[in-house]
């Protein structure tokens, strides 16, 4: 399972529980990634923490994805870890092929692939090299899930991407569960929009996805 992609990349885990966390990361070495405990390490690509951390406090230490482990299946749970700046949300027990799959994923790189820079439309601004977005001349913030479909969505302008394709490309095919690209797309449009209930940039093709407007 390991290969030479997987070697350079450092995954911290955060566990209350330090045997159990020792464990996860034997089990994160036999796929080829280096996994440590020790929060004071600089050259971390990803942490995965478990329902006791504080992600908003994470996002300000690490500049990395954080990936938010809870047995808690409530959409609000979701939304808030999301909100906080989670990269994606798993349920226990971790270790299954559906998860290594979306680590891979988000530990992709997040830079546009693009020949072009910047997008504008109407009063939506982003440059993909410095993963600005402006609202209005306004800075809004998106989590790097968010930054990643709406890049996405921006890549097929005018086209609709389905929701199939957004989680196999963001998330991996394993993953099948349409709530949380809706969650995600609810959160950018919370971001974006002047009003989230009448989208003017993120559109709407009901039962099939989403697509950016052209204007």
């Amino acid at each position: 399972m390991s290969s030479k992609m997987n070697e350079k990349k450092v995954i911290l885990v955060l566990h209350e529980d330090q045997i159990e966390a020792k464990k996860i990361c034997k089990l994160l070495t036999k796929f080829g990634y280096k996994a440590l405990t020790d929060d004071t390490v600089k050259d971390i690509h990803l942490v995965i923490c478990w329902d006791f951390s504080d992600i908003s406090a994470l996002r300000k230490r690490f500049l990395t994805p954080v990936i938010f482990v809870s047995a808690n299946t409530d959409e609000k749970n979701i939304v808030e870890a999301l909100d906080a700046g989670a990269s994606d949300y798993f349920v226990p027990p971790f270790g299954s092929q559906e998860h290594f799959a979306r680590i891979r994923a988000v530990l992709r790189d997040f830079t546009a692939e693009s020949s072009d820079n910047d997008f504008t439309v109407g009063g939506l601004h982003i440059n993909f090299p410095s993963r600005t977005v402006l609202v209005d001349g306004e800075k809004t913030k998106l989590t790097p899930i968010e930054f990643r479909i709406l890049t996405l969505l921006v890549k097929n302008h005018l086209k609709v991407v389905t929701h199939e394709q957004i989680i196999n490309d963001i998330w991996g095919p394993f993953n099948s569960d349409n709530l949380v690209v809706r969650v995600n797309v609810a959160n950018i449009r919370r971001k974006i929009e002047k009003d989230p209930s009448l989208p003017r940039y993120i559109l709407t093709e009901t039962g099939i996805g989403y697509k950016i407007a052209g204007e």
